[in-house]
Formats: C-alpha cells, sequence, structure tokens
C-alpha cells in the first residue's frame, strides 16, 4: 500500500513540474515580442563620416533608434549591431551618417528580421560630400521676373581631403 502511495505522489508532482513548466515558457516572451538583430555595413563612397544614426521602423512595434560606431559600419568591418529589434518582415531601415553634427548621406532598407538571429545588411548610402565652402557666380540673361536656370557648371576643390 505504501508503495501505491508513492507512486501517485510521484506522478502528481510530475504532473505539477510539467503543468509549471508550461506556465512558465507561455510567460517567458511577456516582455512584449521575440527579437532578432541586424549587422549593418555602410558603403559611404568613399565619404568620411563621424557621426550614423539610425531608426528601425515596425508596423504597429516599437521603434528601434540609436547610434552606431562609423568604424563598426565602415565596409569590410564586421558590421554594427543593432539589437533588440522586433522579428518580422518588411522592417525599414533608415539611416543618416553626418560630418560635424552636418547630415551628409542617407540610405534606407527594407529588412527582414529573424527571430533570435543577426540579419546582415549592407547599406549604399546617397551622400553630397562633406560640408565645405561652396561660391556660386552666375549671370540671369532672361527677364527680371524669369526664374534662373543653370546651363553649364564646373567645380575646382580648394582641397582633396583623403
Amino acid at each position: 500500500m505504501n508503495l501505491l502511495a508513492n507512486r501517485g505522489r510521484q506522478a502528481c508532482v510530475l504532473c505539477t513540474l510539467f503543468v509549471l513548466s508550461i506556465v512558465i515558457a507561455g510567460c517567458s516572451d511577456a516582455g512584449g515580442g521575440r527579437t532578432g538583430s541586424l549587422r549593418v555595413n555602410l558603403d559611404t563612397g568613399g565619404v568620411p563620416v563621424d557621426g550614423i544614426t539610425y531608426t528601425v521602423s515596425t508596423t504597429g512595434g516599437a521603434d528601434v533608434s540609436g547610434t552606431l560606431s562609423p568604424n563598426d559600419a565602415a565596409m569590410g568591418a564586421g558590421g554594427a549591431p543593432i539589437m533588440d529589434v522586433a522579428a518580422g518582415s518588411h522592417r525599414h531601415l533608415d539611416v543618416r551618417a553626418s560630418v560635424n553634427g552636418v547630415e551628409v548621406c542617407r540610405g534606407t532598407a527594407e529588412v527582414d528580421v529573424l527571430e533570435g538571429q543577426a540579419t546582415r545588411v549592407t547599406l549604399h548610402l546617397t551622400c553630397t560630400g562633406a560640408p565645405g565652402d561652396t561660391e556660386v557666380d552666375g549671370d540671369n540673361d532672361g527677364p527680371s521676373t524669369a526664374c534662373p536656370a543653370v546651363r553649364a557648371a564646373s567645380a575646382t576643390p580648394g582641397a582633396v581631403r583623403r
């Protein structure tokens, strides 16, 4: 009789542990969703930048924003990490790069973020070049009410940065 009582208790304990493990597993994602990450490499076309900001937008979820290290994000590097991005498809990545606080490059991409995985992204940014002095000379050959139009342009850099 004692043997049957012990087996009954063991079965009850095992059943309780099983139910408890299901409850704990079900509550483990209560933080708001499953996430993945991005590893971002940026191609600035040779324009040197010293600041990079990003925003990853999701439909109906929380956006993730922050800054990236220019060294980590450079082409050929391992990729700058963007962590805790809600997993799912069609995440919108918006990246802006700057020199001395002035935006000189920008790029966007649609990416799919897989739960628990790092998605590699190579983004080719459109850059206007580093800020500097620009001088424009011109004549308006039309009537004074006409909008000026550029017919030809040339540029001579004062210095070349490498």
